[in-house]
């Protein structure tokens, strides 16, 4: 169940408060490109609100380096190694490993550009990066 976190909580709790969809995606990257070096960027579509100013870039700050000290639960992992479809085990053991001992969300940047909207995102290796999109978004 998804709560409203009071003022000064963090908002995300868990590296595993994600979309699923991101460790296939995760898997996959890992395999087929993980030190490809990539840039996301946060994008409001909505130009019309100017997300920089009503939002607190100090609190926002706050959430995006609470998120980098979470480290996967070890039975959150196991679950993970559960999950399988079509009669196979979907994550392979190697790609576990990782992410669970060795993945770790780069350094992010922000800042308020000119035009109110906020310039947020981070650049890393893929097999890394990929991470931060759905915590950032949920963030802000």
């Amino acid at each position: 169940m998804f709560r409203i976190p009071k003022k000064g909580e963090p908002i995300i709790e868990s590296l595993f408060q994600t979309d699923f969809y991101k460790f296939p995606m995760g898997q996959m990257i890992y395999h087929k490109h993980p030190d490809t070096i990539v840039r996301y960027e946060m994008t409001n579509r909505t130009t019309s609100v100017k997300l920089a100013n009503h939002i607190d870039l100090g609190e926002l700050k706050e959430q995006l380096d609470n998120v980098m000290t979470l480290r996967p639960e070890n039975s959150k992992v196991k679950a993970l190694r559960g999950t399988n479809e079509y009669g196979n085990q979907m994550f392979q053991e190697d790609y576990l490993y990782f992410y669970e001992h060795d993945m770790r969300l780069p350094q992010y940047y922000l800042e308020k550009k000119s035009d109110g909207q906020l310039l947020l995102g981070s650049v890393g290796p893929w097999k890394d990066v990929m991470y931060w999109e759905i915590y950032m978004l949920t963030i802000v």
